[in-house]
Order: C-alpha cells, then sequence, then structure tokens
C-alpha cells in the first residue's frame, strides 16, 4: 500500500475538514448542496490511490458510494429526516443516485404542497352597513 506524499496528505486532511463541516444551509436546495460536496468528492478522489484488479475496485466504489450517501445524509438539514430513516433503513442500501432523487423528489413534494408565507393571501368578508 503506497502512502500520500507529504503535500498530498496535507490537501486530503484540508478536503476532508471542509467536507466533514459542510452542513444545508436553510433555503439551500438539496440538488445545489449536493453540487457544492462533489466538488470537494471530485477532489479527493484525485487523491485516492488506484487498485490495479477489476473487482476491487468495483468493491472500492461501492464502499466511496455508501460512503458519500452517509456523510451527505448528516450534513443535511432535519427537516429532511423521514426520508434520511427511509433510506437509511432499506437493505440493501440504494445507490447514491437513487438516494439524491428520492431526496430531491421530497424536496420538491414539500416545497409544492407546503403554503409559502410570501404566497399566502388571507380573505375576510367585506361588511356593508346596511341601512333601510
Amino acid at each position: 500500500h503506497d502512502a500520500l506524499p507529504i503535500s498530498d496528505l496535507s490537501r486530503q486532511y484540508q478536503l476532508s475538514f471542509w467536507l466533514h463541516a459542510m452542513k444545508q444551509q436553510p433555503g439551500q436546495f438539496v440538488q445545489n448542496f449536493y453540487s457544492d460536496m462533489v466538488c470537494l468528492w471530485d477532489e479527493i478522489a484525485e487523491l485516492e490511490p488506484w487498485r490495479n484488479y477489476l473487482s476491487e475496485v468495483e468493491k472500492f466504489y461501492a464502499y466511496r458510494d455508501s460512503h458519500r450517501l452517509i456523510l451527505f445524509l448528516i450534513a443535511l438539514l432535519d427537516d429532511c429526516d423521514s426520508t434520511r430513516t427511509t433510506i437509511l433503513n432499506r437493505k440493501p442500501l440504494p445507490s447514491f443516485d437513487s438516494a439524491l432523487k428520492d431526496l430531491i423528489s421530497e424536496e420538491t413534494r414539500r416545497y409544492t404542497t407546503s403554503p409559502r408565507s410570501a404566497d399566502m393571501v388571507l380573505a375576510t368578508p367585506h361588511q356593508t352597513n346596511s341601512t333601510s
């Protein structure tokens, strides 16, 4: 097993630190948050050692996919709790892409079915004074 050069190890530390500090912000869509995380994951992937055997590469990709899914679910807002629980309880754990589609679908459903304060209109009956 080959050790990373010191400069790569420092970079991997810095990227991992930023990744673990990431949290979805209120009002930030899941897709946008995912895009931000992918940028860091791609940089970290550049530093990962590669194996020459196809079976090991496939196992590694499966492990990395599930690890990224867990980190992503941890960083989401609490209003994703029910979808997060559903995803984590599925056997086998879904792929990251499948879970992301579920999260975006649920976010879209919540966004389109919940009233937003700026869109609400209150109607009150108009009273007339009738003097006859």
